[in-house]
């Protein structure tokens, strides 16, 4: 026995290694030559070697390169050490990370299922966590930080969920369900040890329970309740419609619970153990969730349905007299007209600091008899009478001027849609408001009488608001409110109330010529707002003398009074400031104009055009209003051309100008196919004329976007090409004319029309088309033709170019008039006859084709009848014979589509020899008929297609006999070796297999049968078998044969165990390196790949095996999947690289036995 001495010196202690220093390699060849010195002594060992030197030699290499990657590692990491990131100090970093969850949280997988990429849908799903494979650095930062694996989602999986709790240490924990939760939903904790895990250290618990089903004798909510100590904040949520929680939960109380938010949900009563001793509470009805009839299966028939009233609410706090926010939306049942009102229990809420309200103004005020708090910040939207406002303010008296309120510093009135008017206050602490009021008063009828109810909300709120000595400082008035309190309203408001010293004013409203005259000073006034130093107006017109004069004569009483002047006034949008700025800068330190698109600009450049017809009104001389009108109209004319050169300009310095002149028309070819224009007759339940006009244009659209755009389009003469029948005259004369010399395409749909084919020859417009026709497909579904109309023939005769035609009827099958029976298009090759018929099948028309296709629906009857067709013509379908007659007319026939078109042989009736027609050139054949009748065909057939798709239905002789004549198709030498098959079962007994090519996705081979006879399942079974077996035995492939196959639908349990290991074996599926079984019958087929005694490994070669809905608890599944990978790996046969596992039950129990026999494990849950 030979023996090999191994060096294993250290390179670096010579001097090699500083040789290649001194010799300033590059990086890759210093260290590709220390590894080749390291492993030298291992240069002459090869395959041929003896085994144990082999052996030795891959330890050793192994070894050296497990060394390397940690070096690397290493390198790495002084690398990481050296970023200015890794300067941050070591608690910031999970910090940063913590604002990381909120921004990028992680997605569950199964809501990405629109990402049709496996590894982009795990980035994405990974979120935030995706900073965790970044570095070690980062990873360990991340894992140092529990806070950050505390928030569970209900969609993720088991595994994930428990190491997230893992990770989380003894941090407390939130929970979020959505309400597709089933798998890990809070229901389902009690039946798994996750609960235990999870429950105990739940601090926040967000439940959406939309799909949620709670019964009184489910007592796993109870558990769950008794199982969360540390639980402090609990929201449930209904998107869909009210929810009673159980009766069942009613005396469990939460400890710790002091948050608590019901959207769509009540209690199981208002005096539920869960609804005592809380800080927070919030409970929502959404407008459309609720109705007054809502019902409940759960619930019992004295269960109370409708909304709690204040009184039910007030018993509900009392509960909580440490509750510190209250937030209550449409929630209060409001009293019923003519109810005698009763007086409500007293709550007193000493710590309530917030609270919020939405809904009845009435409900509201019986609330707030029986509380007893002031909150510092409150914001209340609600609708009712005058009178019940009023009642209101009444009651908001003490909440208004509590002290517990901060001094309101600024105060925004604004008027919303409608007669709806809000009031927002401000102080200078916060810059939330503390006050937020909005009423909607519904039942007020008239202008005045809203007017009347606005002042006197505002003055009532402006005049009880607690302020600080100097009152309010700012005012900002929005939307339309100065025309409703008018010049006198807004004087008592800003001299009545604490409003009288306010320094900042804003006007934000487009009616200031309502409300600026209230500073102009009348005689014995005083000054208006004297400590005013701010002011802001918006689209004020300073022209108009209410605006501009009397904001002029403010500002000059001010300094006649000794007032200070304005600091600041700013002009937003208004128009002649540059008239006005000169006189109003002598009283205002600094004027701020804010233009809106420079329109001031443009507007008074008009103005100086037109100044010296300022004084022409309609009171002048006619002849000088006519002049007047005549320039004005030549100004604006003026003006579009100006803006046309504008536009032009601007368009020119797009991106998308950046495009050769060649390629926009390109773009524009493509978007003919999209959005083709329409007949506007199509469009009539379309009500609005404007979007019929806008959807009718289609892509011609893009033509109104620029003139460059146009000119690119109209220099395209093929964009123009396609022609509707529905369209009017004018416009086919225009895109006939647009499209100059190209040839042109006709499109007739079913109704007839005044521009249908058979009028074009009496009319100017045929000589315009006609000759230049090159497609025509003709719907004749409600076209009449008879042997007496000689227009049909002329047509033919008029289409000396036309290469493609399309004749269809889609109410029943017609036959074309004898006359132009020996009439055809010269330049045809393309023909279409769908529920037509020729006049004969040796016509003129079916001569000399390349494409053929004749389609006959089967719901049609055929004895089909026609006015026009006289006793002796043919009324049954064409038999074979008559179709091959047909077709060696046309010896150069590409393609071929027959659809339920031949008539099958009869019961008994002898085969007849065809004769026999050779298409050379026949390259495609797709067929749906008998499969006798297919058969009758080919035996006349002499074509070898390289394409072919057969969808037959017959007996199983039938099917035999077919398959011995496709033989020679499926071997030939023109077909492409087929690379993968698929076999699938569809409907009933019909089977349907595909072979593919690496060149096309689409199949070269569609077989499909339907063996409608057999009467058993062993008989069905025995058939498949066979034609399957048939057909891999003959199918054309290369000399590794096909590479992959595809079982769909319920196709294992037909073939049995040994059906498909004799297929695998004798067939050339013998070396697939791809499987999949995709049906939900994996128990029937996978056991084939078991061993027995004295056999060897089916498919040796298989690097890919998916499996969908494959129950690996099942021991004909699991087991036998672990036996076959165990067997590959004793046999010495390469470990399978990819397993994808679809939708499989129980692949937790597996995935680890599994793992050690596959590269990369693949586990799709949700498809």
């Amino acid at each position: 026995m030979s023996s090999l001495t191994v060096q294993t010196s250290n390179p670096f202690a010579g001097p090699s290694c500083h040789d290649r220093e001194d010799r300033c390699v590059s990086p890759t060849e210093f260290w590709t030559s220390v590894l080749h010195e390291r492993l030298q002594a291992w240069d002459g060992v090869d395959n041929s070697s003896p085994p144990a030197t082999v052996d030795a030699a891959l330890a050793r290499i192994e070894e050296e390169i497990s060394a390397m990657e940690g070096a690397m590692l290493a390198g790495r990491r002084r690398h990481n050490a050296l970023l200015p990131i890794a300067h941050l100090l070591p608690d910031i970093l999970p910090r940063v990370f913590n604002f990381l969850t909120l921004d990028k949280p992680r997605i569950p997988d199964a809501d990405l299922n629109d990402v049709k990429s496996y590894a982009v849908r795990q980035q994405v799903a990974l979120g935030w966590i995706k900073v965790t494979h970044v570095c070690v650095a980062w990873r360990d930062a991340a894992l140092s930080h529990p806070y950050l694996w505390s928030t569970l989602f209900s969609r993720a999986s088991t595994k994930w969920t428990a190491e997230m709790v893992s990770r989380s240490k003894a941090a407390p924990l939130s929970y979020i369900a959505d309400s597709s939760s089933n798998y890990n939903g809070p229901l389902t904790f009690m039946e798994g040890p996750l609960g235990s895990m999870i429950l105990p250290r739940l601090r926040y618990l967000y439940w959406d329970i939309s799909a949620t089903m709670f019964t009184n004798e489910d007592v796993r909510l109870r558990s769950i309740m008794e199982s969360m100590p540390v639980l402090r904040t609990l929201l449930f949520m209904n998107i869909y419609s009210i929810e009673h929680l159980p009766e069942l939960i009613k005396e469990v109380a939460l400890p710790a619970l002091r948050r608590l938010t019901l959207q769509n949900t009540f209690p199981a009563s208002w005096t539920a153990r869960m609804m005592h001793h809380l800080t927070h509470l919030e409970i929502i009805v959404d407008p459309d969730s609720f109705d007054a009839e809502y019902s409940s299966d759960d619930q019992d028939a004295s269960s109370e349905r409708g909304l709690p009233s204040p009184s039910e609410i007030l018993l509900c706090l009392s509960h909580s007299p440490r509750l510190e926010s209250l937030t209550l939306s449409r929630i209060l049942n409001p009293p019923g007209a003519g109810t005698q009102h009763r007086r409500q229990p007293a709550v007193s809420l000493p710590c309530l600091t917030n609270l919020n309200y939405i809904g009845s103004a009435a409900a509201l005020s019986c609330l707030l008899e029986g509380l007893d708090a002031t909150p510092a910040v409150f914001s209340i939207d609600n609708t009712g009478t005058v009178e019940e406002h009023a009642h209101l303010l009444d009651r908001l008296i003490p909440w208004l001027g509590a002290e517990s309120q901060p001094p309101t510093r600024s105060l925004l009135i604004r008027r919303d849609h409608g007669k709806v008017l809000a009031l927002v206050a401000r102080s200078e602490q916060t810059q939330d408001p503390h006050v937020k009021l909005r009423i909607d008063a519904t039942e007020t009828q008239g202008s005045d009488e809203c007017n009347r109810m606005w002042y006197l909300f505002v003055s009532f709120v402006c005049g009880h608001l607690r302020t600080n000595r100097v009152g309010i400082r700012a005012l900002t008035l929005e939307g339309q409110i100065l025309s409703r309190l008018g010049v006198d309203g807004f004087r008592k408001l800003v001299a009545d109330t604490e409003l009288a010293n306010i320094e900042e004013l804003r006007l934000l409203g487009t009616d200031s010529p309502a409300g600026l005259p209230a500073l102009a000073l009348l005689p014995g006034d005083r000054i208006y707002l004297p400590k005013l130093e701010y002011l802001e107006l918006y689209r004020a017109p300073l022209a108009n003398a209410r605006v501009g004069d009397v904001l002029l004569n403010y500002f000059k009483a001010r300094r006649e009074r000794g007032k200070q002047p304005v600091k600041t006034l700013v002009l937003r949008a208004c128009l002649k400031v540059e008239d006005w700025e000169a006189d109003l800068g002598e009283f205002v330190k600094d004027i701020i104009s804010i233009a809106c698109f420079n329109r001031e600009f443009w507007t008074s450049v008009l103005h100086e055009r037109l100044h010296a017809w300022d004084g022409v009104d309609n009171s002048s001389p006619p002849a000088t209003v006519d002049a007047a009108l005549a320039r004005i109209e030549e100004e604006i004319s003026a003006m579009e051309g100006a803006m046309l050169a504008g536009r032009r300009r601007h368009n020119a310095l797009l991106p998308i100008a950046r495009l050769l002149p060649d390629i926009l028309p390109r773009v524009f070819d493509f978007l003919t196919l999209e959005e083709p224009h329409i007949s506007d007759n199509f469009l009539n339940d379309v009500k609005t004329y404007a979007i019929r006009q806008q959807v009718a244009l289609g892509w011609i659209k893009v033509t109104h976007v620029c003139g460059a755009w146009r000119d690119a389009a109209l220099s395209h003469p093929h964009l123009w090409t396609t022609l509707f029948a529905r369209a009017s005259t004018k416009w086919i004369a225009e895109m006939v004319s647009r499209s100059k010399a190209a040839l042109l395409s006709y499109i007739v749909y079913t109704r007839p029309s005044y521009n249908g084919p058979l009028t074009l020859m009496d009319r100017p417009l045929g000589s315009m088309i006609l000759p230049r026709l090159r497609y025509l497909f003709w719907d004749t579904s409600a076209t009449t033709f008879t042997n007496e109309d000689l227009r049909f023939r002329s047509l033919m005769e008029s289409m000396p170019v036309l290469t493609t035609l399309n004749l269809t009827n889609y109410h029943s099958t017609r036959c074309l008039p004898k006359l132009i029976e020996e009439v055809a298009p010269p330049a045809l090759r393309h023909l279409t006859l769908h529920n037509i018929f020729p006049p004969s099948w040796t016509a003129r028309m079916m001569h000399n084709l390349s494409h053929l296709e004749i389609i006959l629906n089967s719901g049609l009857d055929a004895e089909w009848s026609s006015d026009y067709q006289d006793a002796s013509s043919e009324r049954r379908l064409p038999s074979p014979s008559q179709l091959l007659l047909c077709l060696s007319q046309s010896p150069m026939l590409e393609s071929l589509s027959l659809s339920c078109v031949m008539d099958p042989p009869s019961a008994g009736e002898h085969l007849r020899h065809q004769r026999t027609v050779s298409l050379p050139c026949l390259t495609k054949l797709n067929y749906i008929g008998s499969a006798a009748t297919l058969s009758c065909f080919l035996e006349g057939l002499n074509a070898t297609p390289a394409v072919f798709s057969v969808d037959t239905r017959g007996t199983v002789e039938e099917h035999a006999h077919l398959l011995d004549l496709l033989t020679s198709w499926l071997g030939v030498e023109t077909r492409p070796p087929t690379h993968s098959l698929l076999i699938r079962r569809e409907c009933g007994k019909v089977l349907a297999l595909e072979a593919h090519n690496k060149e096309t996705r689409e199949p070269h081979v569609k077989l499909r049968i339907d063996a409608r006879e057999p009467g058993n399942n062993d008989e069905c079974n025995r058939i498949w078998y066979r034609f399957v077996h048939f057909v891999c035995g003959h199918l054309r492939t290369d000399s590794v044969g096909i590479r992959a196959l595809t079982l769909e639908g319920l196709i294992l349990a037909r073939f049995g165990v040994d059906g498909f290991r004799k297929l695998v074996a004798e067939t050339k599926l013998a070396n697939i390196k791809e499987l999949r079984l995709l049906g939900t019958d994996s128990p029937a087929g996978l056991p084939a790949l078991a061993l027995l005694p004295g056999d060897g490994v089916h498919l040796p070669k298989l690097e890919y095996l998916e499996l969908y809905r494959a129950p690996l608890a099942n021991p004909r599944v699991g087991k036998a999947l672990l036996d076959y990978f165990k067997a590959r790996r004793e046999r010495g046969i390469p470990l399978m690289k990819t397993l994808v596992l679809r939708a499989c039950l129980s692949v937790e129990d597996w995935r680890a036995d599994l793992g050690k026999y596959v590269g990369n494990l693949l586990y799709d849950k949700w498809s």
